[in-house]
């Protein structure tokens, strides 16, 4: 019934849906045009109402909603924060992410078809994002994202794009996983890996190579 799928979409956005009957006339349809040619407003008003929020049956009555399932495991799995200009990130399998990018709008459909069998739809997706991106923004703190390296407890951290990251210090350096602490560096990936028997003009070399993408 088209009555119920408007309100299905309806709801699927948070709102609670009322029903009004129009009376039948003769056998043909009612639409609201026709009614308000022979009525007022406050007629209109008046007519019995319902609300079009049934309560779920037997075993739906715990079933979650597509946008409840996917934020439940996306939040508990994706660190988030925002830089200053209160922009929403996600630190990502070792990465630095804007919140709406491919990679981690991929991950969510991905994931929710995994745990559901279903795809996700559109209003689904967006709710999530829409939640996700309050949380980075209202319930984390500030993080200086930035392009490729960062400074952090005595060390600079110069980011490979591929989950590991330089950790650099004044007696040597090695590779290790990206930290979250680091709060974000927003990259891309290295074409070179570094070797112990590598000169510093290597290492600049390696730095030319990687190129920041958004």
């Amino acid at each position: 019934m088209a009555v119920q799928r408007l309100a299905e979409r309806l709801r699927a956005r948070g709102a609670t849906v009322f029903v009004k009957e129009l009376p039948a006339d003769g056998e043909g349809k009612v639409g609201l045009d026709d009614y308000l040619l022979h009525h007022s407003v406050d007629e209109f008003r008046n007519l019995p109402e319902s609300e079009s929020n049934p309560p779920r049956k037997g075993g739906d009555k715990d079933k979650k909603t597509q946008a409840e399932t996917a934020l439940e495991f996306s939040a508990g799995e994706l660190v988030l924060f925002h830089d200053r200009n209160k922009d929403p990130f996600a630190f990502f399998k070792g990465t630095c992410l804007p919140l709406r990018s491919k990679d981690i709008r991929s991950w969510i459909a991905f994931q929710n078809y995994l745990k559901t069998g279903q795809t996700l739809n559109s209003d689904a997706e967006n709710q999530v994002l829409k939640v996700l991106e309050g949380k980075a923004i209202f319930e984390t703190k500030e993080a200086d994202v930035r392009n490729r390296v960062a400074s952090k407890d005595g060390a600079f951290w110069f980011d490979m794009g591929d989950h590991r990251a330089i950790r650099i210090t004044p007696v040597g350096w090695t590779i290790q996983e990206s930290p979250s602490s680091l709060g974000g560096m927003h990259t891309g990936r290295c074409k070179l890996i570094p070797s112990p028997a590598g000169t510093h003009g290597r290492f600049l070399s390696l730095s030319m190579s990687c190129h920041p993408t958004s």
